[in-house]
């Protein structure tokens, strides 16, 4: 489960798994008065899932954005999709410090600044300058 302010991510392994979600989410709802909003609910499904097996209702999507992390079926088009924003990111930062004429030293400065910091808080890679 991914929790972030008022969006819930559920992810199931099987479909002998939805009967159990849909009796947890019916006595949450009769007990706090929420109800899931459909018309903003996704169902992805990712390998061999079978897409035919309805969940609750909620329509299947071929991708998602989850916390800015790109999602597809397969784990190597989602991971190419998600790296493909963090790179462009970073090739435009870098573009930028090249064309403000700076020099070297000051190129490999804004490297270490800005560059360094972003790449390890976009992946979650640990601080080498805290270990």
């Amino acid at each position: 489960m991914i929790v972030y302010s008022d969006d819930v991510t559920l992810l199931l392994t099987s479909p002998s798994e939805i009967p159990k979600l849909q009796a947890i989410l019916n006595q949450y709802g009769k007990e706090s008065g929420a109800k899931i909003n459909i018309q903003k609910s996704k169902a992805m499904a990712l390998g061999m899932w079978d897409t035919t097996v309805n969940i609750m209702g909620i329509p299947y999507h071929e991708n998602m954005k989850i916390l800015d992390i790109h999602f597809t079926s397969t784990t190597s088009q989602s991971a190419l999709n998600s790296w493909s924003v963090v790179t462009d990111g970073l090739r435009a930062q870098g573009r930028e410090a090249c064309y403000r004429g700076q020099s070297l030293n000051k190129r490999i400065q804004f490297s270490h600044t800005y560059v360094s910091p972003s790449v390890v808080h976009r992946t979650g890679l640990p601080d080498a300058t805290n270990l």
